[in-house]
């Protein structure tokens, strides 16, 4: 578009000019979205929902988001047209850890690294740079936890910023337990709302490793947990 109308375009009408700009071209193109869960209700719906909707044949669109919420997508999955990958999917396997850690590591290690990070790619990704240009990668591995700085900063900035302050201070009050459940929480926080905190925090199960004690019953993710003693120990 010339510079000079971009001001004078809606939302909608950018929109409908890529689209109409994708389609002429007629090769096959992916569009990578990452954070859309910070899109607002009213952007989500000028801009994000017209790409959805009226994408042209050749567009693929591949979206990132923590939560679906305000994303109105129900839309799209009853008719077939969304490839839902969830979290599940997306932690390493036991043997897809070691591939990406591309290191050969002694058992006691894998079992450290298995159990510290239960195939969360951030950590691993971090992990992994510790032991860059190292040749003790079992001492960095023993040695390396949440607590060192750049993990804890991601987990402040990435996962704790967004929350409200309530989840926020639940996360830290049940990190000073090894595990705990709804009436343990209520117990630490002195409140009786545990259970519904808990509940409204389903985007970080996969950082609740869930314990034999009940339903609602769970410990932190160690490497997470770390983090969390750590900012808790700060603050």
């Amino acid at each position: 578009f010339p510079a000079a109308t971009l001001t004078d375009m809606t939302p909608k009408m950018l929109m409908g000019g890529l689209l109409s700009a994708v389609a002429d071209y007629g090769e096959k193109l992916v569009l990578i979205l990452d954070g859309a869960e910070k899109l607002t209700p009213a952007v989500a719906e000028q801009t994000l929902l017209v790409l959805l909707r009226y994408a042209p044949a050749n567009l693929h669109i591949a979206l990132a988001a923590r939560s679906l919420q305000g994303l109105a997508m129900s839309w799209l999955m009853a008719q077939g047209q969304v490839n839902l990958i969830g979290v599940d999917t997306l932690k390493f396997t036991h043997e897809e850890q070691g591939e990406f850690i591309s290191i050969p590591l002694h058992k006691k290690s894998q079992g450290i690294v298995s159990v510290q990070y239960a195939g969360w790619p951030v950590a691993l990704q971090f992990l992994k740079n510790a032991m860059a240009g190292r040749r003790d990668h079992d001492k960095v591995i023993e040695a390396f936890d949440g607590a060192r700085p750049e993990v804890r900063e991601y987990i402040s900035e990435q996962i704790l910023k967004p929350l409200t302050a309530e989840q926020r201070g639940f996360l830290l009050d049940v990190s000073m337990l090894a595990n705990f459940d709804a009436r343990s929480a209520d117990y630490i926080r002195n409140d009786n709302n545990s259970r519904s905190v808990l509940a409204s925090l389903t985007e970080l199960y996969p950082l609740l490793v869930p314990q034999q004690g009940g339903a609602d019953s769970f410990a932190l993710l160690p490497a997470f947990r770390a983090a969390l003693l750590a900012i808790l120990s700060q603050n």
